[in-house]
Formats: structure tokens, C-alpha cells, sequence
């Protein structure tokens, strides 16, 4: 059975119930119980547990640009506790190191989970006793005209929130210093020991650790049900059906630009409504080539069609909400400039942040994440003209009809 794809109905009935009670006050989830639901952890492993936290490396990616290297770690953070917990990263306390002396704190967008600060109001990771959530980190590494080390060593501070009385701020609890050595890139199986699939370490085992006799006994659950382009995290399954060419931008507003659309399909897999939004900016899309197209709003937000996103004030751009089993469909819109001067590929990465709207608090409860790599796309590569490009080609027709007067 693999633990992160999926668990039986009746467990993870059982304790979602549990948790909700755990929050409540009502009850506290019974330590072994939770604990029984985190894979373990072997030694040398591409992993990190203590008996509160359990902590995953998921994928190790990287991209190049100019003397830069963007390193990308995606991880997976189990509650081991009995009552739910909310996390957070600590300030710069984000560092990858390499075996070729490069080191960075020098972190870009962080997926997932936010950041702490002080007075901060985020609690929105998250995590009931048992169960995941899911998290990633760029790294920003300048190499030069030096290549990349291929072992990484990825450290971070992670501190727990408490809520201050009935207010919405946060303070700092526990905090979780974090070292995950021995890293290469490649995709890990969590709780399957420190094999990478496309990068084996060495001495590393490709079989499973092994699983407590409950998680044995059960049947294993795929809720992609074998689709390729599919990922889950929590409720939440999402696929990529394409990356293509789009037209919708005024092609005057960028300079020379090459617009792409990614079209998703969203299936709400639990027993309660879900309606979705996300902040404008955290759909990351980059090709193989490592550019790297930037989002932008589209030309008409709150038409039907594209994915909501949060406004300032608080409220969404338009409604996607997902009944218990519905499925619904979404595009966004990426933009590249100057792109008749790179090397354009049409192979992508993909990775979003998205979240849950409550619409009657006005806020956003909780965070998923997914990621995929190696899609195709096909996009075609036009030349668009930008509003100074068309004035100066104004100016040169006016100057030719004066001559010819």
C-alpha cells in the first residue's frame, strides 16, 4: 500500500472524525493511533522525524538561469502528535548546501507553507494527527560559470503556531530544526528508504519499509485511478489536461511575449463542498530550457472559466466551488517577454498553489499543492509587437507618407 497516494475509506473516516473532535477539544487522537498512519523513517533516509513531526523529501528538481540555479524541493510534513498542529517556516532559516562548496539562503517562493512573522494571522497549514500536507521550497543558487554539486544537503527551523486567545494572531511555539542530508534530484517514495528513482543513492534500498500490519491488511488506493498527468493532496485531485498557445492578452500591454494557457481539471474527493481560489502569481510554469513564464491575470477575471483568484479586499475573482465528488474545469494564463530571443522548449514544469475559500468568513482555510514534471505542450512561437514597437512603426509609415506628398 502507498501511503501517500492514498489510505482505506473507513481509516481515513475514522480519523477525520477523531480530528475534528481532537480540535474541538472533545477528545485527543490516541498517540499510536496517529503515529501508525506516518510511514517510517529508516536511517540515511531522505527524511526527518522526531516524535511530534515526520518530514519527507518528495522531489529534488533543478533549473538554470544565466550564473543562476533554481533548485526546487518538494516535501511532505506528517503529524506524529495526537492533537492537530499549524506550521511555519522561520525567516531565513532556509539553507541548501552541495558538495561543490556552493550554499544558499537565498530562497524564492515558498509553496504551501507560509513563512513566520511576527504578528503574523497565517494558520492555514494546517496538520490533523495522522495525516500530511504537502510544502515546497525554491532555492535561488548563484554557480557562476560553475556547475551544480549533485548531492545536496537541504536544513530548515520550523515552528509550530499557537493562536493568541480569541484573536486572529498567531505566536511561535515549538520549533523543529530540520536536516535532511544526502540528497540528489530525482523523485523519492516516501517511506521507501533514500532510493530516488531517477538518481539511486549509494547502498540505498528500492523496497518499501515496512508498514504497520493495519496498513498491510488494507487495500491499496490510487485516487488517480492510473491517470498519467494527476496529483492529489488532501480532498483535492487535480490533472493537467494541456499547456498550449493562448491569444487573449492585448498583445500590446508586453513586449515581444509568448502567451501559454494551462488548462486543469479539479475533482473535490471528499463529503463536503469545496470552493477553490488561489493568489495570483502562484502558478509556476517553466520549461525545459529553464525560462520561465510569469502568471497574469486574464482579461476578464470573473468570467467563467478561469481559476478564481483572491482579490485585496478579500473576496475572490469568481466562484469555483466543487460539490462532494464533482468534478469541475479551470484555465491560467503565463506569459514569457522577449521570447523570440531564447531557446523556447515544449516541455514543462508545473506547480500551483492553490486554496479553500470560506465565503462566509471571507478567508482561506486551508493550502494544497501540486506539482508535475515533464509535460508536453505545444505552443506557437509568434512574433507580437509591443506598444512602443507599433508607435516607432507608426512614426516611420507617417514620415513616408510626408515624403511622398
Amino acid at each position: 500500500m502507498r501511503l501517500d497516494r492514498g489510505r482505506t475509506h473507513s481509516a481515513s473516516h475514522l480519523l477525520r472524525h477523531l480530528a475534528l473532535a481532537a480540535s474541538l477539544g472533545l477528545v485527543q487522537v490516541p498517540l499510536a493511533q496517529a503515529q501508525s498512519h506516518v510511514p517510517v523513517c529508516p536511517a540515511d533516509s531522505a527524511c526527518w522525524s522526531s516524535k511530534e513531526l515526520a518530514v519527507f523529501v518528495r522531489s529534488v528538481s533543478s533549473t538554470s538561469s544565466g550564473g543562476w540555479k533554481h533548485v526546487n524541493v518538494s516535501l511532505r510534513f506528517f503529524n506524529r502528535s495526537a492533537q492537530a498542529t499549524a506550521l511555519a517556516y522561520v525567516g531565513r532559516e532556509l539553507v541548501i548546501s552541495d558538495n561543490r562548496s556552493h550554499r544558499s539562503d537565498n530562497h524564492g517562493r515558498t509553496g504551501g507553507m507560509p513563512r513566520f512573522e511576527k504578528g503574523q494571522t497565517q494558520t492555514n497549514f494546517r496538520v490533523e494527527p495522522g495525516e500530511h500536507r504537502d510544502a515546497t521550497i525554491e532555492f535561488n543558487v548563484w554557480t557562476g560559470q560553475k556547475e551544480l554539486g549533485d548531492l545536496f544537503e537541504v536544513s530548515m527551523l520550523v515552528r509550530e503556531l499557537r493562536q493568541i486567545g480569541d484573536t486572529n494572531r498567531v505566536e511561535g511555539g515549538i520549533e523543529h530544526a530540520i536536516v535532511i542530508p544526502r540528497l540528489r534530484e530525482g523523485t523519492y517514495s516516501i517511506g521507501a528508504g533514500a532510493a530516488a528513482v531517477s538518481a539511486p543513492m549509494p547502498g540505498a534500498t528500492t523496497s518499501p519499509a515496512p508498514l504497520p500490519p493495519a496498513a498491510q491488511a488494507a487495500a491499496p488506493v490510487d485516487p488517480c485511478k492510473g491517470v498519467p498527468l494527476c496529483a492529489v493532496d488532501g480532498p483535492l485531485r487535480v490533472e493537467v489536461v494541456r499547456i498550449g498557445s493562448s491569444t487573449l492578452m492585448n498583445e500590446g500591454q508586453f513586449t515581444d511575449p509568448q502567451l501559454a494557457v494551462v488548462s486543469l481539471k479539479f475533482k473535490n474527493l471528499s463529503e463536503a463542498p469545496l470552493q477553490l481560489t488561489h493568489k495570483l502569481g502562484d502558478s509556476h510554469l517553466s520549461d525545459s530550457g529553464g525560462n520561465k513564464y510569469g502568471e497574469v491575470a486574464p482579461p476578464d477575471p470573473g468570467k467563467e472559466g478561469f481559476l478564481p483568484f483572491t482579490m485585496k479586499d478579500g473576496s475572490v475573482s469568481s466562484d469555483l466551488v466543487l460539490g462532494p465528488g464533482a468534478t469541475r474545469s479551470a484555465s491560467l494564463i503565463h506569459i514569457l517577454e522577449r521570447a523570440s530571443k531564447l531557446n523556447l522548449k515544449d516541455r514543462f514544469n508545473y506547480e500551483i498553489d492553490l486554496a479553500e475559500f470560506n465565503p462566509q468568513e471571507r478567508k482561506v482555510s486551508r493550502d494544497f499543492t501540486v506539482k508535475f514534471n515533464g509535460v508536453n505542450g505545444k505552443l506557437e512561437i509568434t512574433k507580437r509587437k509591443s506598444g512602443f514597437e507599433k508607435f516607432k512603426d507608426q512614426q516611420a509609415e507617417d514620415f513616408e507618407k510626408f515624403k511622398n506628398q
